[in-house]
């Protein structure tokens, strides 16, 4: 992808879609037109651009801090400690029986072994997957081609989990506004359109939720899979 005013890819996905799809669910709410309906100009686009950046960082704190570190390790798991064949209880047993069966997949036995193995050798602790997946980082960010597929993995999670949370908050404005007009003015075909874009909203959550989870675990994989195999990820 081009360059857009000096940003990054990373910036594009993770920051500025993120801002001003944000934006355009305030439009929604609000009957703003910052970006739906929006007709630009270059001066309008010039501070535009700034604001959805900048928000799509904003919203990206709460993001990673709700999804990353509260929901993902207390609803589903962690993919380091997944991958390592813990076993999974209540509601994570019925996710990987009925809905995240991919997600629950554990790395090869031979692989895990491998990993441990090699852990030891260097003397690192192996108690546990959360000390071994540290170890493997510290190593894997090390091989210049590994780390460039983790940084795609960290841009496609990226992007998902921020859209995922943007679109969770878009669902709670567009429900409180139908809420509203239909307390202010009854049913209506408005109220009606609100509430389909509720649905939307929680279908593009869900589903980025479920994309962000499998990215997630492909960037861990990634970690795991290098460290696993000395001459990708320089044993000494």
């Amino acid at each position: 992808m081009d360059k857009l005013g000096g940003l990054s890819d990373f910036d594009v996905f993770a920051y500025l879609a993120t801002g001003l799809a944000a934006m355009a669910a305030w439009d929604e709410v609000f009957g703003t037109t910052w970006v739906i309906g929006a007709n630009w100009n270059v001066a309008q686009a010039v501070i535009t651009i700034p604001i959805g950046y900048v928000l799509g960082h904003i919203i990206a704190g709460p993001a990673g801090y709700l999804i990353e570190r509260k929901l993902v390790p207390r609803l589903f798991g962690e993919p380091k400690r997944i991958l390592f064949g813990e076993s999974h209880r209540g509601i994570h047993g019925w996710l990987q029986r009925n809905v995240l069966m991919e997600y629950y997949t554990p790395l090869d036995a031979g692989m895990r072994q491998r990993i441990i193995t090699r852990a030891e050798h260097e003397h690192k602790p192996v108690k546990e997957a959360e000390s071994l997946y540290w170890t493997a980082y510290a190593v894997a960010k090390r091989d210049e081609q590994t780390y460039r597929r983790m940084e795609i993995f960290i841009r496609l999670y990226s992007f998902c989990r921020n859209i995922a949370f943007t679109a969770a908050m878009a669902m709670t404005g567009f429900l409180a506004a139908a809420l509203w007009l239909w307390w202010q003015q009854g049913w209506s075909e408005m109220v009606g359109a609100k509430l389909w874009l509720v649905l939307f909203a929680a279908m593009v959550a869900l589903g980025m939720l479920i994309r962000y989870l499998k990215f997630f675990r492909l960037y861990t994989v990634e970690v795991f899979v290098a460290y696993s195999e000395p001459s990708a990820a320089g044993k000494p």
